[in-house]
């Protein structure tokens, strides 16, 4: 056990004190230089690249100018990742990006693009067969969902449709 490798982290593995603290420096100037409509650009560029990535994960092998990149063989998709659980790991940071992007922008087009890509990325995921993907989806469903319940105090429709689908989610989570 190395106490000056599991402080400071490795490179590779990402993490590590110094990681972190990068991470925070990232995140304010992220906060600081970036206006509310800059934002609104980085979420529909997010749901405009997570669309062809699913396009290209469920259409890449059985298109031509894709064959020597998307492997035909597998029975997951892996897109031009060339790996499942990369790819869906990637999924799971659009649909958080989407989740954003559905609350923030006020376009009724882009809101059915973000419903729509958003749908997809849960279906890519669960095409890609990544258990830990979709594990780690259904326990963010149960977090999400019960900050709905817990702080959303107008609507008693989407309190009570948030409970349903919670109830629904954790009865998944338990069976795994």
């Amino acid at each position: 056990f190395d106490v000056t490798r599991a402080f400071f982290g490795t490179i590779t593995r990402a993490n590590g004190i110094l990681i972190i603290f990068h991470f925070y420096l990232y995140y304010l100037l992220l906060r600081n230089l970036f206006q509310s409509s800059d934002w609104l650009k980085v979420f529909r560029i997010t749901a405009l690249v997570g669309f062809l990535s699913i396009l290209i994960a469920w259409l890449g092998p059985s298109l031509a100018i894709f064959s020597s990149i998307v492997p035909k063989s597998y029975t997951r998709l892996s897109g031009l990742m060339g790996n499942p659980i990369v790819l869906a790991s990637y999924f799971c940071v659009v649909l958080i990006i989407l989740s954003l992007a559905i609350f923030e922008d006020k376009n009724k087009k882009w809101k059915i693009f973000y419903y729509v890509t958003f749908i997809l990325s849960i279906v890519t995921i669960f095409g890609s067969g990544t258990r830990g993907a979709i594990l780690a989806f259904f326990i963010s469903l149960f977090f999400f969902l019960g900050g709905f319940i817990f702080f959303l105090k107008q609507n008693k429709k989407v309190k009570l449709f948030s409970a349903l689908i919670l109830v629904i989610a954790l009865s998944f989570i338990l069976y795994i």
